[in-house]
């Protein structure tokens, strides 16, 4: 069996030292899937929006320092943060299949 992220057993950890009866448990697991459902949702929409504006404004511009860097953080903040919500919100298993 795989181990539990850390943020789960973080969050699970800090749930169990409040001695809530498992039905809340369960609904504060299920409010903080919802929420990164919408933070994905959110993440995404915005890269959708934004992409002609960086075909417009960025992709006919010279090649730079500036120019590089912005690419690499903005494509990377978003395969970080929609894989991690991804993961949080139940689209990647916690383990592999046998």
């Amino acid at each position: 069996m795989a181990a539990l992220p850390a943020w789960l057993v973080l969050e699970l950890e800090g749930i169990r030292n409040e001695r809530l009866p498992i039905e809340k448990i369960a609904e504060y697991l299920y409010v903080t899937r919802l929420l990164n459902a919408v933070a994905l949702a959110i993440l995404c929409y915005d890269t959708i929006i934004l992409f002609d504006e960086e075909v417009r404004y960025l992709w006919p511009k010279k090649m730079s320092l500036v120019k590089v860097l912005l690419y690499l953080v903005s494509t990377t903040n978003f395969d970080a943060n929609s894989y991690s919500y991804a993961h949080r919100i139940g689209l990647f298993a916690l383990h592999s299949p046998r």
